[in-house]
């Protein structure tokens, strides 16, 4: 089993604090790590916002070229939040191939947020792949069906 905790991931640094959500934020990590082969991540203004190195050395990884496209979709998404603090449980799919019908590999993803005078911000993120065979409760939703 992989897992990895990640601690403020791609903030989207264009976004005024009156434009951000935890949605947006949320479907911004997978737009941005997505990919067409041949392509670098659309990792905003060229960089990444980091404060550990566990995720700088995460970022370093994604931030390059391949011959194989990555396409994540996130296809169930539970969100509450209270006050200035936002908690996303998502469950994404990942896929080398754009139109394949099936994923390469099924995570779920807990995404912790907080509301600060900038807006939302990702405080951190833990990421687990589990084991090939093992289903992944959908709460209704669809497999290779993306929700944003």
């Amino acid at each position: 089993m992989k897992t990895l905790l990640l601690a403020v991931l791609l903030l989207p640094t264009t976004l005024r604090a009156e434009e951000t959500t935890p949605e947006t934020i949320v479907a911004s990590r997978w737009q941005a790590l997505s990919k067409e082969p041949g392509r670098r991540p659309d990792i905003k203004e060229g960089h990444p916002n980091l404060n550990t190195l566990p995720t700088k050395e995460f970022i370093r990884a994604l931030d390059r070229v391949t011959e194989s496209g990555f396409y994540e979709c996130e296809v169930s998404r539970d969100l509450q939040v209270f006050d200035r603090f936002a908690t996303v449980y998502s469950v994404v799919e990942s896929r080398t191939e754009k139109l394949s019908t099936k994923s390469d590999f099924t995570g779920v993803n807990s995404i912790q947020l907080y509301k600060s005078d900038k807006g939302w911000q990702v405080i951190s993120l833990y990421y687990h792949i589990g084991p090939n065979g093992l289903s992944v409760p959908l709460n209704g939703s669809e497999a290779g069906k993306c929700i944003m």
